[in-house]
């Protein structure tokens, strides 16, 4: 019987996973992992994890998550692994002699090779799930048994991320004078199915209005999906692809400037709604004639209209 811990470090929408890829008798090889390992005489979970971390990557962690236990199972053969979750540390990052470390974006982490049994409790790591107990039985390299909490969990469990249903948004905000009375309106299409959905507000601004119009859209699935999203401003779509916002929560939402980044509640839940969905960011010029660009400037047009 073995103990061991293995913690998942995010930053910025990724985890950092080794790829283990440099040892040809590991039982890991070619799959992609959290950064862990054995235990040592006389340590505890939290002190074997800070000291894994160190030596594997070159960064301290500071309060990891004891998230769970996951109990492996491969024939006469029993692990019982310390499950941690951190967003926390300092140092910089260091080769590792056992695979390459990455980055890698949590929507992608389906694509990448990992034990099946890993996309359970990583699907746990990302929601409020209290500590939990995990049981998973290979045999052959294959997971024939899974248990969460006591309950069995129905396989196969990998996702395909093929799977995932493609949906486009199209949104648009507006004040009729900035600041003052505003609205916002979206329209989100999956294959023949569309939805429309509006809101407005008595005193707001014009940028302030563009992001809910993409955080209540995104809001309204109910699964992990694959969005394109479609918007005329550049406050949004520049703000994600350009790291604005990755770059103004790193300095305490402050501007280079100085300054204060503005709406820092709505950016916050951009970028947590972005780490569920794979979201591809489009712009459009405004007022050219886009069919659903124009809709949405309508629905927001007559939402800031309730409150003149």
């Amino acid at each position: 019987m073995r103990n061991s811990t293995v913690c998942y470090i995010e930053k910025d929408g990724c985890y950092l996973m080794l790829h283990r890829v440099k040892k040809e008798n590991d039982v890991n090889r070619d799959k992609w992992i959290g950064i862990g390992g054995g235990f040592e005489e006389g340590e505890s979970p939290e002190e074997c994890i800070i000291r894994e971390v160190a030596e594997e990557t070159g960064l301290t962690l500071k309060k990891p998550a004891y998230r769970g236990i996951v109990t492996f199972v491969d024939g006469d053969y029993t692990e019982y692994m310390h499950l941690f979750h951190a967003k926390s540390f300092s140092g910089t990052l260091t080769d590792c002699d056992e695979g390459v470390l990455e980055w890698v974006e949590t929507s992608k982490l389906p694509s990448l090779e990992l034990w099946e049994g890993d996309y359970i409790f990583l699907d746990l790591l990302k929601t409020d799930e209290p500590f939990f107990s995990l049981k998973l039985v290979y045999a052959g390299g294959k997971l024939r048994d899974a248990v969460l909490n006591g309950e069995k969990v129905k396989l196969p469990y990998k996702k395909d991320k093929k799977s995932k249903k493609e949906v486009e948004i199209y949104t648009d905000g507006s004040c009729r004078v900035n600041p003052g009375p505003g609205g916002w309106g979206a329209v989100l299409v999956l294959g023949e199915h569309e939805l429309e959905i509006s809101g407005g507000e008595p005193e707001t601004t014009n940028n302030r209005m563009e992001l809910p119009s993409v955080t209540a859209a995104l809001s309204r699935l109910k699964e992990p999906c694959r969005v394109t999203l479609t918007s005329d401003s550049k406050y949004v779509c520049d703000g994600m692809t350009k790291g604005w916002a990755k770059s103004w929560r790193e300095k305490g939402w402050k501007k280079s400037d100085g300054k204060a980044a503005l709406n820092p509640d709505l950016w916050e839940k951009l970028r947590a709604l972005c780490e569920k969905h794979e979201v591809t960011f489009r712009w459009v010029k405004g007022h050219a004639g886009h069919p659903d660009n124009e809709r949405c400037d309508a629905m927001a047009q007559a939402e800031s209209g309730k409150y003149l």
